[in-house]
């Protein structure tokens, strides 16, 4: 068995020039999936009652379907449901002429959110009430710093330590796992 070097160099040729179509992919399926795995891995963690559940229910969806299914289903579905929408507005809009690389972009970003939002979710119930407190109470520390540093009038001291406590109040509030 021979090594074909031309084969080879022609072939990984042919791959780099995919290179860019690959990273336009992944980066716009993390600009889209970021957002929303934080989204839901935040009202999964507080335990919004309607939206945690439907939070969980988009994350067992996807995560139990198989991306090339996925893919059929958005690539054959969505031109179909901007179509409608479209007509229905009547705007002038040839929907079936986007390239179909934004439809992928869609998909994988809606699909790495779910594997995000675990990965979120996961990281935010590892943090212990102690130091979550700690943090925000140097975090408001530090807030207070910067507003009374670049205040232009310093009469406002009191008030402002009645807003970093709300802040401190809501935060902790904000981000207790157990509700």
């Amino acid at each position: 068995m021979n090594f074909d070097v031309a084969f080879f160099l022609k072939t990984f040729i042919t791959a780099l020039s995919g290179v860019p179509a690959t990273i336009l992919m992944t980066a716009g399926a993390l600009i889209i999936a970021v957002p929303i795995a934080l989204l839901v891995a935040i009202t999964r963690v507080n335990g919004v009652p309607v939206l945690k559940q439907l939070g969980a229910l988009y994350v067992s969806f996807v995560r139990g379907t198989p991306v090339i299914v996925q893919i059929f289903m958005m690539y054959s579905i969505l031109p179909k449901l901007l179509k409608d929408f479209v007509d229905a507005k009547g705007l002038d809009i040839d929907i079936y002429a986007i390239n179909p690389i934004w439809y992928a972009i869609l998909i994988f970003g809606i699909n790495m959110a779910t594997h995000f939002s675990e990965i979120f979710r996961s990281a935010l119930l590892s943090v212990p009430k102690g130091q979550k407190e700690n943090n925000m109470k140097e975090f408001s520390r530090d807030v207070k710093r910067f507003i009374t540093d670049n205040a232009e009038d310093s009469s406002k001291d009191e008030s402002l330590d009645e807003i970093m406590e709300k802040i401190y109040r809501e935060g902790d509030r904000a981000w207790d796992p157990t509700g």
